[in-house]
């Protein structure tokens, strides 16, 4: 029976450096998920669940996140902290400066970007979103 509620609250993650899906399964003895594949060690690993179900926002208390809003464009940006981030609205695309596969993303989407992170955003449709840093 817990088995089939660990598989119910499955989700898919996408790692920038592999462009590859990995299941995630919730950990039964915390509320954070776990990599069901090996993690891969690179820098440019971006996860992202998409459609968090309401109770995982409120769980992570996303509403009281502060919002930064950005129009179409393309600039560099290095992230010094893990930053998680709960886009509203918008599209991006992400692709790191260390030649890992561009990362996708959009209204929706809970993403985690990892601290040491240098990549070049392209953001193909206005942007607004919570962010925090971990």
């Amino acid at each position: 029976m817990q088995d089939k509620a660990l598989a119910a609250r499955a989700q898919t993650v996408y790692h920038a450096a592999s462009g590859q899906k990995a299941q995630t399964l919730a950990d039964p003895f915390s509320n954070r998920a776990r990599a069901v594949q090996p993690r891969i060690k690179n820098m440019s690993k971006v996860v992202i669940e998409h459609n968090p179900d309401a109770s995982r926002l409120e769980e992570l208390g996303v509403s009281s996140w502060p919002t930064w809003s950005k129009e179409v464009s393309v600039f560099p940006f290095d992230f010094d902290d893990q930053e998680t981030a709960y886009i509203l609205e918008g599209e991006c695309v992400i692709t790191p400066d260390d030649g890992g596969e561009p990362v996708h993303f959009g209204a929706g989407d809970l993403v985690v970007f990892p601290a040491g992170l240098s990549c070049t955003w392209e953001v193909r449709k206005a942007l607004k979103k919570h962010y925090s840093y971990d």
